[in-house]
């Protein structure tokens, strides 16, 4: 488990709550405090405000006497001879009421400082167009995760990167040219899994019983697969047979069996996996056959390939079955 969201669940493990924004705000400060290279950089990229020599400090008060209020607390203050500028730090909250026209009214009293400036970070968009004073400038989270990557062989900043990946916040919105090709070619490419997966299911049928089939969005958004499977394949614990197109890392062909670690027919099933010489298998709770989508690219009988691809797949399967009777499977006796 990453460093920072192993403390972070300490930390609410004893009864203590901590904005997911402080937890960040403050490996941010401790990152831009420890290496001045990358403190003035961050200023001059991501604040977008010229000068060097920053220091940077988090949760620092200033005297507010408005709104009931007696002090301001600014998640980070960064300041030069001539600058300061105040940085408001959002993850799933929004702004406080009035929050950042208060810090206006506080940026507006510091006139010992050339240059004041106020900046709003947020994971998610937020419009704040009616902010317009101290050259108010709106980033996200994404793009601090972008300007650190360049420094991400130093392991404080790597852990980070992977905690701001983990909670959703190192992922930009922007389009990229390729993912935009991607979505000119997706419904194409989904009528053609739809199109193997329905020529499979009857031979799945015949030799494994009824299948189920979620809805597609579902699948793709949350396990980036389009698939069916069989639930309860053994003994009377969640087990499941799938069979479909997978796309983590690179598009594939899978055929899996996947069940937990509290079945209790796990001991028998580890005996099977033992026996398992072909595809992957995680010694415990999931074997896994597959193929490389682009493996078929030069094939001239491509959709024969990938059928038989399938179907020599449930023939293995089915092996293993016979060979492990002791799992007391659901499927049918005789096979076509």
């Amino acid at each position: 488990m990453n460093l920072f969201v192993s403390l972070i669940k300490l930390y609410r493990s004893n009864g203590l709550k901590t904005p997911l924004e402080d937890f960040s705000t403050e490996i941010l400060v401790n990152i831009l405090q420890e290496n001045s290279e990358i403190r003035n950089q961050f200023v001059n990229e991501i604040l977008k405000i010229p000068g060097s020599g920053f220091s940077v400090s988090s949760q620092e008060t200033f005297s507010f006497l408005e709104n009931g209020r007696s002090f301001c607390r600014i998640d980070m203050v960064f300041r030069n001879e001539e600058s300061i500028c105040f940085l408001e730090n959002k993850v799933h909250s929004g702004e406080g009421f009035g929050q950042l026209s208060n810090y206006c009214k506080v940026l507006d009293g510091l006139k010992q400082h050339e240059k004041t400036y106020l900046r709003f970070c947020t994971k998610f968009y937020q419009d704040k167009a009616h902010i317009t004073e101290h050259e108010f400038k709106q980033f996200r989270w994404c793009n601090i995760a972008n300007f650190l990557s360049s420094w991400s062989d130093q392991e404080l900043i790597r852990i980070f990167l992977e905690f701001l990946e983990i909670n959703k916040m190192g992922n930009s919105t922007d389009f990229t040219l390729q993912e935009i090709l991607a979505l000119e070619n997706f419904n194409p490419a989904l009528s053609k899994m739809d199109a193997y997966l329905d020529k499979l299911r009857p031979r799945f049928h015949s030799m494994f019983g009824e299948s189920k089939m979620a809805k597609n969005m579902a699948q793709i958004k949350i396990h980036s697969r389009h698939v069916f499977w069989k639930d309860y394949l053994f003994g009377t614990h969640y087990s499941e047979l799938g069979v479909g197109f997978k796309f983590t890392t690179y598009p594939h062909l899978t055929v899996w069996i996947w069940t937990p670690n509290e079945n209790p027919k796990i001991d028998d099933f580890k005996k099977l996996l033992a026996d398992f010489n072909d595809g992957f298998n995680d010694g415990s709770t999931c074997l896994e056959l597959s193929k490389p989508m682009s493996d078929f690219i030069s094939s001239e009988t491509m959709e024969e390939d990938i059928e038989n691809w399938f179907i020599d797949a449930f023939n293995k399967i089915k092996k293993l079955a016979d060979l492990h009777p002791g799992l007391d499977w659901h499927i049918p006796v005789q096979s076509v």
